[in-house]
């Protein structure tokens, strides 16, 4: 009953008109309705066990063995390059609680991830991977090559495409950071009509120049949501991935990429709520 005092009241008023009415040592017969498949007996709710995950995976790790929700140790080796790792989890029953997932940062070495369901009864499985970071290679300094300083800096680099970058840096703290990586760089970056720029917004469209020990290779710079060309993520951005999408307007090549905020391949309206969340400020673009 939604009335807590329904209960005391009704059946205080129940006996006191048996009592009013002499009635208290009288015999009666109660009728109590039988429906169709009722339990036989009252059954009191137990709460579930199941502290197992259905997935785990982590970003750019291959796990060995392959994920089994009845294994719970694992291990994986990555590069020196891969500086961090994303955890993710679906736990098997919707009433337990999962730790342990999201970005973890890898140190070199050794590094151990532990992802932890509690079942709504309270008992607990870890599931452990551990992931060994290997040793940055010790390359000979006459040996470096345009794709060596690439790595270093940390930048992304799919088919000489370079992101990763930070969105309204300017040209300048580009180039001094790469050059940090390795003092003997010549670095130069190159606007869409290939003259050299020194300050201004790194952005999409735009080239660095790498030479070094008499290799020079150029990649193109992709900012993701930058499908104009300007260093920035706007409405203009926006407007011209939805262009794209009602095929009034097409992007190519780099804006093309630009325009796939989601990096699933396609271009979809996805990636222009992205960018329109990116502008309001509850969820920012991952570069």
């Amino acid at each position: 009953m939604a009335n807590i005092q329904a209960p005391y009241k009704e059946s205080y008023t129940t006996y006191s008109s048996y009592f009013n009415n002499n009635l208290l040592n009288n015999s009666y017969t109660f009728k109590i309705p039988v429906y169709s498949d009722m339990p036989s007996g009252t059954v009191i709710a137990t709460k579930s066990n199941n502290n197992n995950l259905n997935a785990l995976s982590i970003s750019g790790v291959t796990l060995n063995p392959a994920f089994n929700s009845s294994i719970t140790t694992y291990n994986s080796t990555v590069e020196n390059s891969v500086s961090s790792v994303t955890v993710s989890a679906t736990k098997a029953h919707d009433k337990a609680t999962v730790t342990g997932t999201g970005k973890v940062d890898l140190k070199v070495g050794s590094n151990t991830i532990k992802v932890e369901v509690t079942a709504e009864d309270g008992s607990k499985k870890t599931y452990t991977v551990t992931i060994t970071r290997k040793e940055a290679e010790v390359i000979d300094p006459s040996k470096v090559t345009p794709d060596n300083v690439v790595t270093a800096t940390g930048y992304k680099n799919k088919s000489d495409n370079l992101s990763g970058f930070t969105v309204g840096e300017d040209v300048s703290k580009v180039i001094n950071y790469i050059k940090g990586k390795n003092s003997k760089a010549t670095v130069k970056v190159l606007n869409s009509s290939n003259k050299e720029v020194t300050s201004g917004l790194i952005a999409t469209g735009q080239k660095i120049s790498i030479t070094i020990n008499g290799n020079t290779k150029t990649y193109n710079v992709i900012i993701y949501g930058d499908t104009s060309g300007d260093g920035k993520i706007s409405t203009i951005d926006y407007s011209k991935i939805k262009a794209h999408i009602q095929n009034s307007s097409k992007l190519n090549g780099v804006y093309n990429s630009a325009a796939d905020t989601n990096k699933d391949g396609k271009i979809s309206t996805i990636d222009y709520s992205k960018i329109k969340a990116h502008i309001q400020n509850t969820q920012k673009l991952t570069q």
